[in-house]
């Protein structure tokens, strides 16, 4: 089965199998608040954390050991929330939830230039990645996809490649 959502196609219930990257989504308790990162070579933020999958490993145990190396934290409990894909890197990505409380430490590692919380009102005022915009849109009720910078991301994604 699949879902559309703000131009990004997400498939459900997959064998996992074509999934080369996890992406987890890290939310507090209520949802009001998401964890997002910035790497010093990318020019917008991303939400939460992303990885590749090690030889033999699943998107579950790369998003725990992606979650231990990115931020120092521990993770026991991951959500899946679908697949999605990139066209311009022929790239499958694994989508994960965990939630934490804020008061979590965030201990950025040398592949992260910054980790915050942000409320989810304010991902309208910063650059994001428009399947990451969807993402959102799974976990909010009533989504916050915004037309106008859907356009305006895709319109510089395209500048990127």
């Amino acid at each position: 089965m699949t879902k559309m959502l703000c131009n990004t196609v997400f498939s459900e219930c997959t064998s996992g199998a074509r999934v080369r990257v996890v992406r987890v989504l890290i939310v507090d308790g209520d949802r009001s608040h998401v964890v997002i990162t910035h790497k010093a070579d990318k020019p917008y933020w991303e939400l939460g954390i992303s990885g590749w999958l090690q030889p033999g490993e699943d998107a579950f145990s790369a998003g725990v050991r992606e979650m231990m190396e990115e931020l120092g934290v521990s993770c026991r409990s991951l959500n899946y929330l679908g697949e999605y894909h990139i066209e311009q890197r022929d790239l499958w990505i694994g989508a994960l939830m965990t939630e934490l409380p804020k008061s979590q430490p965030l201990l950025v590692n040398s592949e992260l230039e910054a980790a915050t919380w942000i409320t989810l009102d304010a991902t309208s005022e910063i650059d994001i990645l428009p399947e990451q915009v969807a993402l959102l849109n799974m976990i909010v009720p009533g989504g916050v996809c915004k037309e106008q910078r859907l356009k305006k991301l895709h319109h510089e994604m395209e500048h990127l490649s």
